[in-house]
């Protein structure tokens, strides 16, 4: 049985308070309104966690896109990497929204610069709906071939995913000696457009846009170094 009640004083801790939020009625609102009461059934598990909650077809609709235009890890990377004509020194990580397909960054980098990292580690965090996970739980590897990496990490909704420290779990169960200060972390940002061929319809997707652009950027949720960080930003219309 999920403590609601936990979960929301954990959230004005834990999400509030840390972004300067101060105001004595604005804390007290989000300490009692029940948010798990506005979203659906599936959903109340992570009703308080700092991360997108599908806002009608929104997330759904750009996970869809995203698998559209990538092929699974195993079709995409062998025609990508024989695209590469250099590969730089350092680490790459590319944050990844699925654990089945190439990220978009991944294909848009490898396309337009002809270039990729000497190692290459493809990470997806994902919240379950627990409040936590274990931590023989947490981490799953696997080599891609090509000095190219998987990890996905898992937690729950009341724990605060810190990637750095999960890379290097993830380079010492793979073997690898990874330097933080020679890694760059590729992130995407969503540009939704709002037009009138989408399928949430343009005023549900100009609304969807607007949230998505005002959203907490990932390199804060997920405790990444802003100054090693490049966004790459990828126009949809839904």
């Amino acid at each position: 049985m999920i403590d609601y009640a936990a979960a929301r004083l954990n959230m004005v801790e834990g999400q509030l308070r840390t972004n300067k939020v101060t105001d004595a009625a604005v804390l007290d609102a989000f300490l009692t309104i029940p948010r798990e009461r506005f979203v659906p059934a599936s959903l109340r598990g992570i009703a308080y966690v700092d991360d997108d909650i599908p806002l009608g077809k929104g997330r759904t609709l750009i996970v869809e896109e995203y698998l559209r235009r990538s092929a699974t890890m195993e079709h995409a990377l062998p025609p990508l990497l024989a695209r590469v004509v250099a590969r730089l020194p350092g680490t790459g990580i590319f944050m990844s929204s699925t654990t089945t397909h190439a990220p978009p960054v991944l294909v848009h980098m490898i396309e337009r610069e002809r270039a990729l990292h000497e190692r290459v580690v493809i990470l997806t965090v994902v919240t379950e709906t627990i409040p936590e996970v274990p931590e023989e739980r947490r981490l799953e590897v696997r080599s891609l071939g090509d000095d190219i990496y998987q990890a996905i990490a898992s937690y729950g909704f009341m724990q605060e995913p810190d990637v750095p420290k999960v890379l290097g779990e993830a380079a010492s169960l793979l073997g690898l000696s990874i330097d933080p200060q020679q890694t760059t972390y590729y992130l995407g940002r969503e540009s939704v457009q709002g037009g009138q061929k989408g399928g949430m319809g343009s005023f549900a997707e100009s609304l969807f846009s607007y949230l998505q652009r005002n959203a907490v950027t990932a390199d804060r949720h997920f405790h990444i170094p802003p100054r090693q960080v490049i966004e790459i930003g990828i126009q949809l219309d839904l």
